[in-house]
């Protein structure tokens, strides 16, 4: 979040704190994760999918790709920020209680749950980049006000969005607003679906 933007959800914030105490509030920056936290005790912290990094290139074929190029590239491919028992028991300090992520491209769903803490799998979506500008909403705008940052956004997204293409891959990716999306394969989520009930792992339909 921009400055401003913190600045108009700090009231929502103060509504929960009066209002609603214990609520979850997902933090996806680490400005609102301290700012919550030094601001607003009561409310329970998680941290969100865009605080998890990992590889997300969907341009390799499948996960065994990666071992052409050497064992510790597949193990990179299979790995992400929150499999870290450093970064675990920072959040940890920080009395969070939930970390929220996607499946990875490459990964092979073992969905260890991080000690300590909850998590949560969005599906049938994962995200592959985002950013502060988007494509989409420059589409009606002049040359000289495209992939500028504005407050005036139109939503453009609410109504389309865009299937893309890349010859070396097979999975579906899809744009929307200011994020480009990959589909699970069928094959994955029901993996994930049977993983997740199992070690009783959140999943949040998207």
């Amino acid at each position: 979040l921009s400055g401003r933007g913190l600045e108009r959800c700090a009231r929502l914030f103060d509504y929960l704190e009066q209002n609603l105490p214990r609520t979850e509030v997902v933090a996806n920056d680490w400005g609102v994760l301290l700012f919550v936290k030094q601001n607003y005790p009561s409310l329970q912290l998680s941290v969100g999918r865009l605080l998890n990094k990992g590889f997300k290139d969907p341009r390799l074929p499948d996960a065994t790709s990666a071992t052409r190029f050497s064992a510790e590239a597949a193990a990179l491919f299979d790995c992400s920020t929150f499999g870290f028992a450093g970064f675990q028991q920072k959040l940890l300090d920080l009395q969070v209680s939930r970390l929220e992520r996607d499946v990875t491209p490459y990964e092979d769903l073992t969905l260890e749950r991080p000690a300590g803490m909850n998590a949560s799998i969005y599906f049938p979506f994962g995200y592959i980049t985002t950013g502060r500008i988007c494509w989409i909403a420059s589409f009606n705008q002049p040359a000289a006000k495209k992939y500028c940052m504005s407050d005036g956004c139109q939503r453009t997204c609410n109504q389309m969005s865009l299937r893309l293409k890349h010859s070396s891959t097979s999975l579906p990716i899809y744009q929307a607003g200011n994020t480009v999306f990959y589909l699970y394969p069928a094959d994955k989520l029901r993996r994930l679906v049977a993983a997740t009930k199992q070690k009783k792992i959140r999943l949040i339909y998207q």
